[in-house]
């Protein structure tokens, strides 16, 4: 049932994030539909939507596919929540409040903070995607995909809302 509304990636995203190693946790379809909205549709495919728009055709380097050690020791440890959390933080978070601090939209397109700040969102989503493969492999490749040395534009949303 989960597969079927949130699509496979998500609902693996869904459960990893939803049972801490500890504690009890309140999960149901209605939980879900709330963490899949806030932390898959608005936050992280919003970020990926707002960059391929405003930096389409921008060249950027590669990230490297080096993964941080915290995030290894929390996966091998089989903290995944937390392995999520530290991925939303150091890179998803951080770049949709530096996309609202610079207002990119706003400025020139050759205006090199606008260039300067979507490179750096654009290199810290390659990282976030890198790191969130074991989780969800596919729009994993996918984002690392539209992120490959020029940026692709967006086709359609990588996590349409539900109600």
């Amino acid at each position: 049932e989960m597969v079927e509304l949130f699509g496979t990636d998500a609902a693996r995203y869904l459960i990893a994030r939803s049972f801490p190693n500890n504690g009890d946790v309140d999960v149901g379809i209605a939980r879900f539909k709330e963490r899949y909205n806030a932390d898959l549709a608005n936050n992280l495919g919003n970020l990926v939507s707002r960059i391929c728009k405003l930096a389409e055709g921008l060249e950027i380097e590669t990230s490297s596919d080096n993964l941080d050690p915290k995030y290894v020791d929390l996966i091998n440890n089989l903290k995944l929540d937390e392995a999520i959390s530290l991925v939303f933080n150091q890179w998803i978070d951080k770049s949709n409040n530096r996309l609202n601090e610079v207002a990119p939209w706003k400025l020139e397109p050759t205006d090199p903070v606008r260039i300067e700040v979507l490179k750096e969102c654009a290199v810290n989503l390659q990282k976030a995607a890198t790191h969130l493969k074991p989780i969800m492999p596919n729009i994993s490749k996918n984002i690392l995909e539209l992120l490959d040395k020029n940026i692709k534009p967006l086709v359609s949303g990588l996590f349409p809302r539900l109600k």
